[in-house]
């Protein structure tokens, strides 16, 4: 034993079985459990049902209880409320706490998974679960897609917050105005200059999005960003990208001597509104960061709204989904069956590294040395699912 390590460490060999324990007593307890004189962990319920999850054949498991982090909750609050004087609501954050956490890491032929599973608790907020077609909106060459399930809502639902605690810190602070209105009403109010420009307060401006997602990819061309949202309300959906550019519009007028113009262009039977904003490569350029071209693209597309730097937007509307991640082998492969999910993130890893390696060879000298072990990853992707 190391009484002088903060925290103690000891270690111990008892009977077929070496202990090392981090903290006071944890060898004593684990020597307990072996002899009989203390319950073992198997006997917790939570943790047997948790435990009951995982698959039996993996290189690893772990359970974590994350009740106790309430009183992680409340101590952090008392910092912050000491340094801000903001009283943040842990009794609400703590509510929302999961029971607890399992997770494996399971090794098969030319993959690896791992897996975390939550037990939520009664007030632990569920993530909207669906399925969507959006991924047929970008190319089979894309590197990283991410995507989301209603966007809209979730923004809303974020601001509300933001509002709350803004408020929380106005009282806190004895402020009950700045001007003629608080910040508060300045930022999310019905009668607030945001509202007046958009057509809707701050928190409802996405409202008429759905499911949403953006993808990108580096290659010869230089670098591409693209948005694709679904709509849900093709009225507000016309009203506020209508609004949106008019107040660009005004931005242009201002900077039209730097080259910065919005101009309307068909594809197909499809008005594009395309931004070219000079500074914006001239910026990249001097930086020495990847090309991304000087032009902005807005769409509405039957019931999609696409926003691309370079040519998403103008491929989104002519593909015919043929040659779409969507039927991408490789996305396929890595997705599996779980098309109905809560968001999913996906990387063509060694897409990126193939394109990639001589600007990081450049920006690290150590690259050359690192680059055999990561030239071992293909493709990554990470998804939410909601069963049971």
């Amino acid at each position: 034993s190391d009484p002088t390590s903060s925290p103690p460490v000891s270690l111990a060999m008892h009977g077929d079985w070496m202990l090392m324990g981090i903290g006071e007593g944890a060898v004593e307890g684990a020597i307990d459990v072996l002899d009989g004189a203390a319950p073992a962990l198997t006997e917790n319920e939570a943790f047997t049902a948790a435990w009951a999850r995982l698959p039996e054949a993996r290189l690893m498991g772990a359970w974590m209880d994350l009740a106790p982090f309430a009183t992680f909750l409340d101590f952090a609050a008392m910092m912050a409320e000491g340094e801000t004087g903001v009283a943040l609501p842990t009794a609400d954050i703590a509510a929302m706490l999961p029971v607890d956490m399992t997770a494996s890491l399971v090794a098969e032929n030319d993959r690896m998974t791992f897996e975390a599973l939550i037990t939520p608790g009664a007030g632990t907020p569920s993530f909207p679960v669906g399925e969507s077609e959006l991924s047929m909106l970008f190319p089979a060459d894309t590197q990283v897609y991410v995507e989301t399930r209603e966007l809209g809502m979730q923004v809303g639902n974020a601001m509300d917050q933001l509002a709350t605690l803004m408020e929380s810190e106005m009282m806190a602070a004895g402020e009950d105005a700045m001007g003629d209105m608080s910040e508060i009403e300045v930022l999310f109010s019905e009668d607030s200059p945001f509202t007046s420009m958009l057509g809707a307060p701050l928190p409802d401006v996405l409202d008429f999005i759905g499911d949403a997602a953006v993808g990108t990819a580096y290659g010869e061309g230089g670098l591409w960003v693209g948005m694709a949202g679904e709509i849900i309300d093709a009225e507000a959906a016309d009203e506020r990208v209508s609004n949106i550019m008019t107040v660009l519009s005004m931005f242009t007028l201002q900077m039209a001597e730097d080259g910065v113009l919005i101009e309307e262009e068909m594809v197909g039977d499809t008005e594009v509104t395309v931004i070219t904003l000079p500074p914006l490569e001239a910026m990249m350029a001097e930086s020495g960061l990847p090309s991304v071209g000087d032009t902005i693209s807005v769409a509405i597309h039957g019931d999609r709204l696409l926003i691309g730097l370079g040519e998403f937007v103008q491929w989104a509307i002519t593909s015919d989904g043929s040659d779409s991640l969507a039927v991408s082998e490789g996305y396929l492969d890595a997705l599996g069956d779980d098309t109905v999910n809560s968001g999913l993130m996906y990387a063509d890893i060694g897409a990126m590294l193939s394109t990639l390696d001589p600007i990081l060879a450049t920006m690290s000298p150590e690259w050359s040395q690192i680059s055999p072990y990561a030239a071992g990853f293909d493709r990554m992707v990470a998804v939410g699912t909601d069963e049971d």
